[in-house]
């Protein structure tokens, strides 16, 4: 059964996409689902899924690579879904991983993404039998952006949507150019 729901319902994703509403109880209901999500069902998935269910739901969907075996002839016809764009998804995901840790982290005195990344790696080293030799991360933003530069780079189609949408909260853009601009990512 094919479904198009995620950590979202199709009604949650689009009242989140649309003009922002002010149902606290609504956005009460999906803060917790997507914590429930991270929380709970990130460990059951990686305790649970089998290498093939994570090869499956990380292979690609474009349904543009051509692969005439017969067990791909049969992985077509239950999957009729529609292209999606995983690796966008998943790098959506872990920003949305990364700011939430890290703010956390400055609120709290928790540890942030660097410590979840670490524990992570470890857990991949854990499970294959390897020994995690070196993690390192180390990353650096210019958070001083001059707007007209940032307005430039969205006219040639070339901001991240994390930068249109600062440009759309700082009102250097208008909601219509931002959702514009957002279909096309």
């Amino acid at each position: 059964m094919v479904t198009d729901t995620g950590i979202l319902t199709a009604d949650q994703r689009e009242n989140l996409q649309g003009e922002p509403r002010h149902n606290e109880t609504e956005r009460r209901y999906v803060r917790e689902q997507v914590r429930n999500a991270i929380a709970r069902d990130g460990l059951v998935l990686w305790e649970n899924l089998q290498p093939d269910d994570r090869r499956w739901v990380f292979r690609s969907t474009d349904h543009g690579s051509v692969d005439r075996s017969e067990d791909a002839d049969e992985d077509r016809k239950e999957d009729r879904r529609e292209a999606l764009p995983v690796d966008s998804g998943a790098a959506a995901l872990l920003a949305f991983l990364y700011l939430g840790l890290e703010e956390r982290s400055t609120d709290r005195r928790t540890e942030g993404f660097e410590a979840a990344l670490g524990n992570a790696m470890e857990r991949v080293a854990r499970r294959n039998g390897w020994t995690l030799d070196e993690f390192e991360f180390t990353v650096e933003f210019d958070r001083d952006r001059d707007f007209k530069q940032l307005r430039r780079r969205f006219d040639e189609g070339t901001a991240t949507i994390e930068e249109a949408t600062k440009l759309l909260r700082h009102d250097v853009i208008t909601n219509a150019e931002y959702a514009g601009y957002a279909q096309t990512r």
